[in-house]
């Protein structure tokens, strides 16, 4: 008999938002993920981050040192401006072929 388990809901590691909520989900490694809305909202976000803690990147694993500004969710991961630009090439990737 086969057990029927429960499908893996993906969601933001940043806003928890699971993938039916929102328009796209990027995948980074060890189930980090980030969403569409995050992105943007990271992008227009004019708080830099505390300089003064030893953050390192959820993605890819630089330290604060490496690179120039790494944003905090509320949940304990963070993202570079590096991994933080390339999901917004990955954004705008995926609505140029969805157009």
């Amino acid at each position: 008999m086969l057990k029927r388990t429960k499908p893996y809901v993906y969601a933001c590691s940043f806003c928890l938002k699971n993938h039916q909520q929102i328009a796209r989900l990027i995948a980074g490694p060890n189930r980090i993920y980030i969403c569409n809305e995050c992105v943007m909202h990271f992008v227009d976000s004019e708080m830099l981050p505390d300089h003064n803690q030893q953050l390192v990147c959820s993605f890819c694993g630089k330290q604060q040192q490496q690179i120039a500004n790494i944003w905090s969710g509320e949940h304990g991961v963070n993202i570079c401006s590096e991994c933080l630009e390339l999901c917004v090439d990955i954004i705008a990737a995926s609505s140029s072929h969805n157009a």
